[in-house]
């Protein structure tokens, strides 16, 4: 696309995924909301967010080898 100008119809999708290594969503969401994590509030309310349901347990090294390989712990 390059030399073009972009427009809403062809403009790439931008993903951010933020893992929070040992920041329980039970902390980390209330603290956001109350205006303690500002940065944190303001992802939140301009994009999506949610506790990690793929890796059982929710651990960070095999739910991080997870969301890379595409393979699930037990394969890794």
């Amino acid at each position: 696309m390059r030399g073009e100008k972009m427009n809403r119809s062809n403009q790439r999708r931008r993903v951010l995924v933020i893992a929070l290594d040992s920041a329980t969503p039970e902390l980390v969401f209330p603290w956001a909301k109350k205006g303690l994590l500002p940065n944190i509030k303001m992802l939140m309310e301009k994009g999506a967010f949610g506790e990690l349901e793929s890796t059982i347990p929710p651990m960070t090294g095999p739910a991080s080898e997870s969301s890379v390989t595409g393979k699930n712990p037990g394969k890794l």
